[in-house]
């Protein structure tokens, strides 16, 4: 029986193997549609991928909603599920939708296409945007000479965007992707071996790299008798995220609490 994690660690060596990741950023867990959607994988390179995983745990109650999401916003959207489910997901999805097959055990799985899908650059200005954090969004316009307030909500923002090209649009948004998450997949790409683990998976991840450059600070602090660990007070900053956008990658995973001498 093959969870999630088994799936994706595949998955991720086949993208590599296909050349997929080359001048590209992969991002783990991609967060999407004013954060309802949560995209399993997306790759950019020159073009926008999703990937959504649905292994022998998983059910499809969910399918339709997500891969209707995934259209709307990524160029080209595949299913990678097991043997359990590729008769109901190939019935449910629609055809432009690409289908692999995993199976085998965990520390050896094979991938196989069932149905090949269709590519189509999106050119909805306003899914793009949606990828871009408010400050990008300010960044592009005063690229193209176009005035605003940067407390203008972000939908008027984007409703000024018409006189900037799809295709200006697209670059600069696969642009800032890169930039955003390149850190983390550099770090990922350095640390992993020949073929990827359900550790490397961590790396990956920005709240967990934190964590751990957290923990080895924090050891560092300790060893010099500096405040104690109990001091700190760590951050969701899955929770940070949500409610302010994007977070950068230098941005701590925990800050030290305020004391109040007597």
């Amino acid at each position: 029986m093959l969870n999630e994690r088994d799936i994706k660690t595949a998955l991720i060596d086949r993208l590599f193997e296909k050349g997929m990741l080359e001048e590209a950023v992969l991002i783990n867990e991609m967060v999407i549609a004013n954060w309802n959607r949560r995209a399993d994988i997306a790759v950019a390179n020159g073009r926008l991928y999703a990937y959504e995983i649905k292994s022998d745990l998983d059910s499809l109650d969910r399918l339709e909603g997500q891969v209707s999401a995934y259209l709307d916003r990524f160029d080209k959207v595949t299913v990678v599920t097991t043997a359990k489910f590729i008769s109901a997901v190939t019935a449910q999805v629609p055809e432009q939708v690409e289908i692999w097959e995993a199976s085998g055990q965990s520390q050896s799985i094979t991938l196989r296409v069932v149905r090949r899908g269709r590519t189509k650059e999106i050119s909805s200005r306003r899914m793009l945007c949606g990828f871009l954090l408010k400050s990008e969004l300010l960044a592009l316009m005063r690229r193209h000479g176009i005035s605003a307030s940067p407390d203008e909500p972000r939908q008027a923002l984007i409703s000024l965007f018409q006189q900037v090209s799809t295709k200006d649009l697209r670059q600069f948004v696969l642009g800032c992707l890169k930039r955003r998450y390149r850190e983390t997949f550099e770090t990922f790409v350095q640390q992993k071996g020949a073929k990827t683990t359900q550790i490397d998976l961590d790396n990956l991840s920005k709240s967990k790299l934190s964590i751990k450059q957290r923990d080895s600070t924090t050891k560092e602090v300790s060893n010099e008798k500096s405040p104690s660990p109990r001091s700190y007070h760590s951050l969701d900053l899955d929770r940070l995220s949500q409610k302010y956008g994007g977070m950068p990658e230098s941005m701590p995973s925990a800050v030290l609490r305020r004391t109040f001498r007597e």
